[in-house]
């Protein structure tokens, strides 16, 4: 399938944007949302959240208003996506709908908890996450697919696929501090929350309800 239509989703602080002028005229692209964290320029949102906060935000404010396809990316998008162009003029196929754009790097539990033990000495609490939101019980040897760099591109199917009361539940976890480590934790979540094939558990369910 041939996308026609795409949205690009910029999450910047201080980062140099003028490359965005390379794709301004692409005919493909129909919208670009650029959401600043420090310049009161276009989109300005407060410096919570990472990335994580700015996608979020994009997708429960945009719901009803997505194109064929988003691609989310930071400031500075090539230290972990240098083919950036070529994938946007060749897009096509997204597998369960969502393509990671940098090299999709496998962790188990182990290896997150160790990697992150300087900045949350307590680890990360994916595997609660996993569990609360996917009903996927997560043990020391079971591994996640991970995105690193937190840059992708999600069709509209995938992403109407949650109701964005699923995505306003995720937002409140981003919406407080500058680093919170549930950035760290949807980092390694995004292959799975837009995954249409993986579905949502009972427990988060609950949880929205009570």
């Amino acid at each position: 399938m041939n996308y026609q239509n795409i949205d690009i989703v910029i999450s910047r602080y201080k980062e140099n944007i003028d490359w965005i002028n390379n794709i301004k005229s692409n005919p493909i692209i129909k919208n670009i949302y650029l959401y600043n964290k420090f310049y009161e320029l276009n989109i300005k949102l407060p410096n919570v959240g990472r990335e994580a906060h700015t996608y979020l935000y994009h997708i429960v404010n945009n719901y009803n208003n997505l194109n064929d396809i988003t691609i989310f990316l930071q400031g500075n998008p090539f230290p972990h996506c240098c083919n950036l162009y070529s994938i946007i003029d060749n897009i096509n196929n997204l597998q369960n709908g969502i393509l990671s754009l940098n090299t999709i790097i496998v962790e188990n539990e182990y290896s997150i908890n160790r990697k992150h033990k300087t900045l949350h000495p307590h680890g990360l609490f994916l595997a609660y996450f996993m569990d609360l939101l996917f009903g996927i019980k997560m043990d020391i040897n079971q591994t996640v697919n991970v995105t690193y760099g937190a840059q992708f591109a999600c069709t509209k199917q995938a992403i109407l696929s949650r109701p964005r009361e699923f995505y306003e539940f995720l937002l409140k976890f981003v919406s407080y501090e500058t680093n919170p480590i549930e950035g760290y934790i949807f980092e390694r979540l995004w292959l799975y929350i837009f995954n249409n094939n993986i579905k949502l558990s009972n427990k988060y369910k609950n949880f929205i309800l009570n």
